[in-house]
This record gives C-alpha cells, sequence and structure tokens, in this order.
C-alpha cells in the first residue's frame, strides 16, 4: 500500500511539472511572438517561430532553444527563462 501511495505521489509531483513547464512555455513563446510582432512591423520582416524548447536547470531557471524562419532563412536562438511561477522574464542570449 505505501509503495503505491509514493508511486501515485511521485506520478503527480512529475505531472505537475511538465503542465508547469509546458504552460511556461507557451506563455514566452506567446511573448516572444509579441516581441516579434512589433519589430517586424518596424522593419518589414517576416517571421514564423518553428519551435521553442525549455529544460529547466534549477528552480526557476530554464534555458530554450527557439527555431525560427525569418524572411526565408533558418535561425536558432538560445535562451534564458527566469520564473516565479507567476511571471517571467526572457533573454535571447548572443
Amino acid at each position: 500500500m505505501r509503495i503505491t501511495f509514493f508511486t501515485v505521489l511521485f506520478m503527480l509531483l512529475l505531472s505537475c511539472n511538465s503542465t508547469n513547464k509546458a504552460k511556461l512555455t507557451e506563455e514566452v513563446k506567446a511573448s516572444i511572438e509579441n516581441k516579434f510582432d512589433q519589430q517586424a512591423s518596424a522593419t518589414e520582416t517576416s517571421y514564423e517561430i518553428l519551435s521553442l524548447d525549455l529544460t529547466e536547470t534549477s528552480t526557476n531557471n530554464y534555458v530554450g532553444i527557439l527555431e525560427t524562419i525569418e524572411n526565408g532563412e533558418s535561425f536558432t536562438y538560445e535562451l534564458d527563462v527566469v520564473t516565479d511561477g507567476d511571471s517571467f522574464v526572457w533573454k535571447i542570449i548572443e
């Protein structure tokens, strides 16, 4: 019975973390799209975000890989993301 309880608890904790990561990924992607929209309209650039993948490096800190197509060319960016659970800050590493 104990083993079952701890197994279920462990699985619940893992699923909560992946849900939070998925939600954070979508929120960061939306924020990046907003920023890119502003830049695209100012510079007449076309872009498409192909993917964003975040990996937790420590509590509340993530690194990410962002893949885009800008004016027909493929680009890959590395991101730093810091969150407190309610808000986040992202930065493209150059």
